[in-house]
């Protein structure tokens, strides 16, 4: 992959072009990597193991791009994650365990999504969430145990 030989990369920022899609291993053996910026692209998902076991990241922005489902295993490796930016996508569907990995995430934007479900324990996990942005969706009520 393009960056394999920049192991002391910290910050990555691809933003505004015309991706569509990402290689599975783009982040491989960047073990200090820990902003990534991929907003303003077309990103439609993200590949299984896309985000390796040894994630430092902390930063994580795919504002505007058309991802329109997240599934449970996107995140799984992203433990150290603080902010979280997912606005202006396609998203209408927040399950259950989407989220669950994310332990020590902070700030979370899912504004401008076509959100109309979000499951009552979307958040269990997220104790350390002091920010959500739901602005702009489609939702029409919130389960009671949100």
């Amino acid at each position: 992959h393009v960056f394999k030989t920049l192991i002391q990369l910290k910050s990555i920022d691809l933003s505004q072009n015309q991706l569509t899609a990402l290689p599975v291993d783009l982040l491989k053996g960047l073990t200090k990597l820990t902003d990534l910026k991929l907003k303003y692209n077309q990103i439609e998902s993200l590949p299984p193991g896309f985000f390796p076991e040894s994630s430092q990241l902390r930063v994580l922005d795919l504002s505007s791009n058309n991802l329109k489902t997240l599934l449970p295993i996107t995140f799984q490796n992203l433990k150290h994650l603080s902010f979280l930016a997912l606005s202006e996508n396609r998203i209408s569907v927040l399950g259950r365990d989407e989220l669950k990995p994310l332990i020590n995430l902070e700030h979370l934007d899912l504004h401008g999504n076509y959100l109309q479900r979000i499951a009552s324990d979307s958040f269990t996990d997220l104790k350390k969430l002091k920010f959500i942005i739901l602005s702009g969706n489609n939702i029409r009520s919130l389960p009671v145990d949100v």
